[in-house]
């Protein structure tokens, strides 16, 4: 896909999207459930589920409440 081409093998990202596809090989066989709190982590493994075609997935959000404003921010 359109995001393959952005990804460089070896990268911290590229090696994220290979452990995601090798999990979602192995444990996702249909619909899921993933919980982001908006934060960079929830968003680059949310991105590498969709990258490695997993899912459907259905997205909830949760607030931490450790980034103060920024994190409510997210949960708006």
């Amino acid at each position: 896909g359109k995001m393959d081409a952005d990804i460089l093998p070896g990268s911290s990202v590229g090696r994220l999207v290979e452990a995601v596809r090798t999990f979602a090989a192995a444990h996702l066989s249909g619909p899921g459930v993933v919980a982001v709190s908006g934060g960079p982590d929830s968003v680059a493994l949310l991105r590498a589920l969709v990258q490695v075609g997993a899912g459907p997935l259905t997205v909830g959000h949760v607030n931490h409440q450790l980034r103060g404003d920024e994190s409510d921010g997210d949960e708006a």
